[in-house]
């Protein structure tokens, strides 16, 4: 399976900002990135962080990551298209998102999802 990453570059503070999802892929699922408060974090204890940081979060990995591992580049900031994510073929500075995927549940009718 081919991974990409997709993050955004703020080239003012010369810092890379991630999404949580984008942090926890990166931590538990290529190993590849630490995450440090006061101490270094295992995945586990990022785990719940991220969880106790963002309502629903379990859900919104669950996606994340179902995308990232079928290949797709995951845009997890969506919500200026109404969608929790954007679903790319490529790297989003040079194609178009193919999907908006919106999260929601099976109690929830088409007019709350919508919305």
């Amino acid at each position: 399976v081919s991974l990409r990453c997709q993050c955004s570059r703020n080239e003012r503070l010369g810092v890379l900002v991630l999404s949580l999802e984008e942090a926890l892929f990166l931590v538990s699922e290529l190993d590849v990135l630490v995450v440090e408060d006061e101490c270094r974090m295992n995945v586990d204890e990022f785990w719940c962080r991220c969880c106790s940081l963002l309502p629903g979060f379990s859900k919104r990995y669950a996606s994340y990551r179902h995308f990232r591992l079928l290949g797709w580049t995951v845009l997890p900031n969506a919500a200026i298209f109404g969608a929790d994510f954007l679903l790319y073929d490529g790297h989003p500075d040079e194609v178009h998102a193919h999907y908006a995927v919106v999260l929601a549940t099976k109690t929830q009718c088409w007019r709350e999802v919508a919305l």
